[in-house]
Order: C-alpha cells, then sequence, then structure tokens
C-alpha cells in the first residue's frame, strides 16, 4: 500500500545534512495549500467518544504551525497551508478486510456526491472508518485514484485504533501493552484518538510532499516518504495553533534528521525509587529516552535506551548505581525486560539475518543463549522472569498469531491459547499472551476475542486456565502483574476509553480503585508480595505521574523531579522500591 504507516516501522533519526535519507524530488506534484475534510464512515458509537472532537480539533490547528511548515523547504519558495473543510459522514458499515485505495476513492465521491459537492484536486480527504481491519498490517495510508469525471481525489485513510491501539498507539511500549508508556502526554484525549492524530499527521504531511505517491519527494533508494524515516519517533509533545499533541517526527532534508517544528525541549531519564528517595540516572548515548521495566528484589533495574539512531539497548542498573549495557551478540535492537533475584536477565533481540525477533537469556556471567518457543516463525516474545529461571511471554506462528508460552528452567515449555482468543490480523492484537509469572510459575495476561475485545487470562501451576473481566470494562481488561499470592493487578478501559486500577484475589474478589488525582486515568502496572500496587495516572493536563497504592488503599504519589513533565511507574519490588521513568526539561 503506496504512503502505509506500518504498525511500528523501522525508524531513524538525527544525522548528518548529506544524509542518505535525504528526499530526492521527482517532479512530481506539490500541494502546498490544501483543504482536509473528515470523512466518517461507519456507526458513530464505535468511535471513541471524543474522536470527531479531538480530531476537528488536531486538523484545524495544524494551519499555521511549525510542525506543518516542516514541509515548507519541500514546496519550492511558497508557503504550506492547510484549512479544515468540515465533517462528513456515512453510517453504512465499511468493510472488514482487505481495503484498497479504489474503495476509499469510491466512498468518497460517494459521500461528496450526496452531499451535493464536487472533487476537489488539492483537497486530502481522511476517511476515518469505525473498525480496524484484518489485515492488521498498516495503521494507515494515502493515495490517490481517479474520480469518475477524472478529477484526481487524493484520500488518506485511517482505520479506528480503539483495538489496535498496541500497534498503532502514540502510548507504546515494547511490551505492546496498550496504554503503558504515555511519553510526552499532552492532552486528554484518548489513547485510540490519540493514535489516530499521529497517523493523520504522518499522512498529511505524505501527502502534501507527495501527493501522487510516487513522484514528489521520495527516497526510492529506501521506498520512503518523509513521515517514514521518523514513524512513531517523539521527541516531546507538539504544539499547533490550539494545543499539544503528541505526533511523530518528520523527515527534514535541512536538518538531515527527523524534526518536530518547535526543538526538543526535553528528554527521558530513567528513575529508581525507594521508601525514602527519588533517584533520576542518564546513559551515556541514551538520546532518544531511557525506559526502566522492572526492578527485582535486590534493588537491580532493568530496561532500556534507544540511541540517537532509534536503536533499542538493554541496560541493568545495580542497587549502588553501576549501569551494564546489554546487547545480544549477533543481533539488533536488544530490549531487556526483567531480571531476576540470581541475576538472569531476559529479553529479546532481533537477528541480523532474518530479522525476525528472539527471546534471550543473560546469566550472571555474561553468557547469552537465545530461546525460541516450539512453533515460533514470526518471533518470539519474553516479557517476565521469575527467581526460579522460569519466563513466559508469548510468540507468533506462521499465520502471524500470538499465542502464550511459558518455559522452565530446564527448557521445558508449555503454550496455551485462552478459550476465545480470536485470531484477526498479527502479532499483539489477535490470540494471546503472557505479562507476568510468579514464583511458582502461575502466570498472568491478556488474549484479544474475534472482536478485537482484551480480556484477563490466568494460567496456574496445574494448567487451568481461568478468563475474566473487570466490572465496567466494556473496552477491555489488561492483566498486568501476577504475585506469589496469586493476586492480580492491571487495568480496565470503560465505555468512555477512560482506564482505572484493579486487582483480583486468588477467589476472584475484583477491587477497581482510581489515584484520588487522576482526572484521565488510572493504570496500575505492577504488584509486589504485599498487595502494594505501582503504576501512573493522568493529571488533569494529562501528564503521567507515578503512584504506589497499598494494600489497604491508600495512596502515595511518586512526583518526578520535575512534576509538571510527569513521570511513569512500571515495576515495584517486594521492598517497596520501584522502577520506571520521568520526563524532564533540558534547559
Amino acid at each position: 500500500m503506496r504512503g502505509a504507516v506500518l504498525n511500528r516501522a523501522a525508524s531513524a533519526s538525527p544525522a548528518a545534512a548529506t544524509n542518505p535519507q535525504n528526499m530526492t524530488y521527482y517532479g512530481g506534484l506539490l500541494l502546498p495549500n490544501t483543504t482536509t475534510y473528515a470523512i466518517w464512515w461507519g456507526n458513530p458509537s464505535d468511535f471513541p467518544t471524543d474522536a470527531r472532537d479531538g480530531l476537528d480539533n488536531f486538523l484545524e490547528s495544524l494551519d499555521g504551525s511549525e510542525y506543518l511548515q516542516i514541509a515548507d523547504q519541500y514546496m519550492f519558495g511558497q508557503k504550506t497551508r492547510t484549512r479544515f473543510g468540515g465533517n462528513l459522514f456515512d453510517y453504512s458499515a465499511p468493510p472488514v478486510q482487505d481495503v484498497p485505495s479504489t474503495d476509499i476513492v469510491a466512498e468518497v465521491h460517494q459521500v461528496l456526491t450526496a452531499n451535493g459537492m464536487k472533487a476537489d484536486p488539492t483537497a486530502l480527504y481522511t476517511v476515518y472508518v469505525s473498525n480496524f481491519p484484518n489485515e492488521n498490517y498498516y495503521c494507515a495510508y494515502h493515495d490517490v485514484a481517479p474520480a469518475p469525471d477524472g478529477t484526481p481525489i487524493h484520500i488518506i485513510y485511517v482505520p479506528n485504533d480503539t483495538s489496535a491501539v498496541s500497534g498503532c498507539g502514540t502510548n507504546f511500549s515494547p511490551l505492546f501493552a496498550p496504554n503503558v508508556d504515555p511519553l510526552f502526554t499532552p492532552n486528554t484525549y484518548s489513547g485510540a484518538t490519540s493514535a489516530m492524530a499521529n497517523s493523520t499527521a504522518h499522512e498529511v504531511m505524505e501527502s502534501i510532499t507527495d501527493p501522487d505517491a510516487s513522484d514528489g519527494w521520495v527516497n526510492l533508494a529506501l521506498g520512503v516518504e518523509i513521515g517514514d524515516p521518523c514513524n512513531f519517533i517523539f521527541q516531546s509533545w507538539v504544539p499547533l495553533t490550539v494545543g499539544r499533541w503528541k505526533i511523530q517526527e518528520i523527515w527534514s532534508n535541512a536538518a538531515g534528521g527527523c524534526a518536530q517544528g518547535n526543538g526538543r525541549p526535553a528528554q527521558v531519564l530513567g528513575v529508581v525509587s525507594t521508601v525514602s528517595s527519588i533517584n533520576t540516572f542518564d546513559i551515556p548515548g541514551a538520546a532518544l529516552g531511557i525506559f526502566s521495566q522492572s526492578i527485582n528484589n535486590i534493588g537491580v533495574a532493568t530496561g532500556y535506551y534507544n540511541d540517537a539512531n532509534d536503536a533499542w539497548h538493554g541496560f541493568v542498573r545495580g542497587s549502588l548505581g553501576k549501569i551494564t549495557i546489554i546487547d545480544v551478540p549477533g543481533g539488533t535492537n536488544t530490549v531487556a525486560f526483567a531480571s531476576n533475584a540470581l541475576g538472569t536477565i531476559t529479553g529479546r533481540y532481533t537477528d541480523t539475518t532474518n530479522f525476525v525477533r528472539h527471546c534471550f537469556l543473560r546469566d550472571t556471567h555474561g553468557n547469552f543463549s537465545t530461546i525460541d518457543a516450539p512453533g515460533a516463525v514470526n518471533g518470539t516474545f519474553v516479557t517476565t522472569i521469575n527467581d526460579r529461571g522460569a519466563v513466559a511471554g508469548r510468540y507468533n506462528d506462521a499465520n502471524c498469531v500470538s499465542h502464550a508460552f511459558i518455559r522452565n528452567s530446564l527448557g521445558t515449555f508449555a503454550t496455551f491459547d485462552a478459550p476465545g482468543a480470536g485470531y484477526a490480523g498479527c502479532g499483539p492484537t489477535s490470540g494471546t499472551a503472557v505479562s507476568s509469572i510468579n514464583a511458582f510459575g502461575a502466570v498472568a495476561g491478556n488474549f484479544v476475542d474475534a472482536g478485537s475485545v482484551n480480556h484477563a487470562v490466568i494460567r496456574r501451576v496445574d494448567g487451568t486456565i481461568t478468563t475474566f473481566d473487570a466490572p465496567g470494562a466494556s473496552q477491555g481488561t489488561f492483566a498486568q502483574s501476577i504475585n506469589d499470592f496469586g493476586v492480580i493487578a492491571g487495568y480496565y478501559t470503560d465505555s468512555n476509553f477512560v482506564s482505572h486500577g484493579f486487582v483480583r484475589d486468588p477467589l476472584g474478589h475484583i477491587t477497581t480503585f482510581d489515584d484520588p488525582n487522576a482526572t484521565s486515568g488510572t493504570f496500575a502496572l505492577s504488584i509486589n508480595a504485599f498487595g502494594a500496587v505501582a503504576g501512573y495516572y493522568s493529571d488533569k493536563n494529562g501528564f503521567p505521574q507515578g503512584f504506589v497504592r497499598d494494600r489497604y488503599g491508600n495512596f502515595l504519589t511518586l512526583p518526578g523531579k520535575r512534576a509538571n513533565y510527569g513521570m511513569v511507574v512500571l515495576g515495584i519490588n517486594d521492598f517497596g522500591a520501584t522502577a520506571g521513568y520521568e520526563t524532564a526539561a533540558t534547559n
């Protein structure tokens, strides 16, 4: 699909002005002055409740922004302008699979005709559909095709990211858990609405500079347009003429790298805390952020950082602050997720031959071993390890369907699928996955049903599988952590797309909660043996703030050293120490 935003596509980063990723002009059409229309196709109730308001705000605020002005360098002296032309509606059901651009152009023509309008060859018709079709390999695309009278119609296709926010969302972590990585969150719009705004930004900038998706400003050697090298790279929030958004950077030939239009005033630092202090730390070369993922019972924090080329490197930070970088030999993009009390580290990496992801174990002596689940063709993804050396996660089969696995310290695998797991699409948006394992080998995780809704799943030591949903969880239940007593912590999303925390005891009783200071969601992400839950909540500005909730329901906020930017807590150990990251000003 031409001009497609792929799910978590490869990305690039700043380099010299003669960077080989620079775009070349091939003599085609450019659109320095456009009108963008939003066409809403499908059942309105299937969209997030804030989608129309949010995307109207986004499209109205692009004109005059420094972000849009990145395109000026490609316009041969003209200033880039865009206006929002308004909303058009079609309440019929959109296709559920395989939506080629010719179908989208036909839909645009039909809607325009129904509203007494003719196609405008300089307009961008952004079609928001109420579902996310099953091909699930791209988040959006742009293209052009003629109307029946021959007028070229430039279309942007953006599916509903409600069920695909883990693959297309701006709140992303390599754990593929929706909404758990609110880096640079600048407003209170739902995750799906923010994801669609980000995809729209990508496609609008490419539609302006390469409207015919082949002969404007492109890099034919790499097969990319100006949005692709910077796909899912976020340096800070982006101010438009009204409001702020988390939208990806855009390739700038002038800068020889990715740009967002207003500088880079923020950085992401690792954070570890104890009951008496909060400490941030930096790593040389971590240009695009440090993300602590977990902390074990001897105070070792594990995570990853992004370098200036947006490559991932794992790390562990010892209890005294010593940092060790983890890169799997012969691999790229190493991500460390967890370490146990014996010093074994686990995570994943990508091989350099077939570009397939594998699980790794690194022992206390620095020796690496690779793990691939039986039947894994399109990747093995480990997420958790216990003190006995058992690991768990998910793998993708030849059809790209996700299945859960557990591997004990002797190398024996057990794989399973939750009853009712659907198999629409690829990777974490289909099938079953594990997020946490306790000391006895019981695991908690999630599965996606045929309707693309997430539910929680538990697999006990005897192999018994139980599924559950939190009360009021119309948009998904996400089990994030299980302790040694079988108590589970996680979050669920209600019909208004607002998330709330929960704990579930071994008998199945569920207690839901919100941090007292939360206005836009509470996310419980880790639980220790004493029932203390760590996570973050979104405040009135949409900024994340870390919290710990004890077993009695008392909350403690863990403010970042620059609290106006926010802090996220992802892990807590049995002594109450936590790990995460904060967004800090660079000046």
